[in-house]
Parts: structure tokens; sequence; C-alpha cells
């Protein structure tokens, strides 16, 4: 996709003055992928570690405060629209390696590096990996796909401008979501390693969630 950019470019209305940069931008955003794909991998692998708190500080400090600091910065530095891209980037970067030095506290790094996948193990991987491929896509789609026809839909600067509001627009209203997400990756994890403790236990453990939730969750709306 990287080497590509100069074929894709023409794909996407721009403002004119953002024309020149748009095969710069498209080459270094892509490399965004990877990058989220390892940090996906690595706080899954804390979660896996019942390892909480490590993950919601890098996802919400990290991941998203440290994007919005780095995004002024280069803004404030003159790059413009590649302000946000290379805020993206470098917030991922930061992100991937405070997970792994994170990881490490939990799980030796070198042994997961040195640890030969036998045949059984990749056949369980590609079967996980394939099971939730599905609804990860639908995610992507009902959040990218509404972008991407307002930007086509609607010829030069009107196009980008239009996505842009749009994902705004949604980036504010999901606010309140993420006090969802923080119990979502707390609660179901404990949740499920909890199935021997009996009903009354889980049945607490949800009630308490869901009332701290709604007391964090109505005044952030």
């Amino acid at each position: 996709l990287s080497i590509a950019a100069p074929v894709i470019a023409p794909l996407f209305n721009v403002a004119a003055s953002d024309q020149a940069q748009l095969v710069m931008a498209i080459s270094l955003f892509v490399w965004a992928i990877p990058l989220w794909a390892t940090v996906e991998i690595v706080t899954s692998m804390l979660r896996a570690c019942k390892a909480f708190g490590p993950e919601i500080r890098l996802r919400l400090l990290w991941e998203q405060l440290m994007r919005l600091i780095l995004a002024v910065l280069f803004w404030l530095a003159g790059l413009d629209t590649l302000a946000l891209l290379l805020a993206h980037l470098v917030s991922l970067l930061l992100t991937v390696i405070l997970a792994l030095r994170a990881l490490n506290n939990f799980v030796s790094l070198k042994r997961v590096w040195t640890t030969r996948l036998s045949g059984p193990v990749l056949h369980d991987l590609l079967l996980s990996g394939l099971s939730v491929l599905p609804s990860n896509i639908l995610g992507r789609i009902f959040s990218d796909m509404p972008v991407i026809f307002l930007n086509l839909l609607l010829p030069g600067a009107a196009g980008a401008n239009a996505a842009g509001l749009y994902s705004i627009a949604r980036k504010l209203a999901s606010i309140p979501q993420m006090v969802g997400t923080v119990f979502t990756h707390v609660v179901s994890p404990v949740a499920a390693s909890s199935e021997n403790r009996g009903l009354a236990t889980l049945q607490t453990l949800y009630t308490f969630s869901i009332r701290l939730s709604l007391l964090l969750a109505v005044p952030t709306t």
C-alpha cells in the first residue's frame, strides 16, 4: 500500500492545498496498520495476564492523550494536515514500546521470541484468528465506510470536509463509549475466569460495573 500510494491517491477527494502531500500522507499512514495490530496483540496478552491497569493506561493515556498532545505540537511546528498523521503514528509507536515494556513484567519477551510454534498451536491460532475476523471487519466497516462514502460522493474539498466533520463528530460521540470499553476490558476476562465462583459472585460483579458505568457515562454523555 505504501508503494502503491501514487495509484491510490487519485481515488480520494481532497482540497487543492492538500493534493501535493496526499501521496506522502497515504504512504506514511498505512504503517499505522502493523503498529495498531501490535498494540492489539500485546494488550490482549496483558489482559490474559489480568494486567488491566497497564492496558487501560496504555489505551487512554498514551494512545489517546499523547496523540492529541503530539498533534498540537506538530501543528505548532507548521506541519498542518500531516500533523494529525504523524501524531497518530508516533503515539502508536510509543504505545507499542510501552506495551512491550509492560508485557515484559508479566511474560519474558525473550521467551516469547524464542518459543517455537508447533503445528497444533499454529492451527489453533489460525482458527481463533479467523473466528474473530468477521466481527472485527464489521467493526471497521461501521466505523470507516461512512467516511469513505462521504469522501467519494462529494467532489474535491467538499468530500474531504464532509468526511473530516463526520469523523470529528463520531469521535466526540464515542467519548462515553470509553467508559464501556474500560469495563469490557476488565469485567469480561474477570468473569470468564470466575465461572467456578458461582452465579452470585458474577451477578454482584456485573451489577457493580453497570452502576458505575451509568454513574460515569451519563454525565459524560
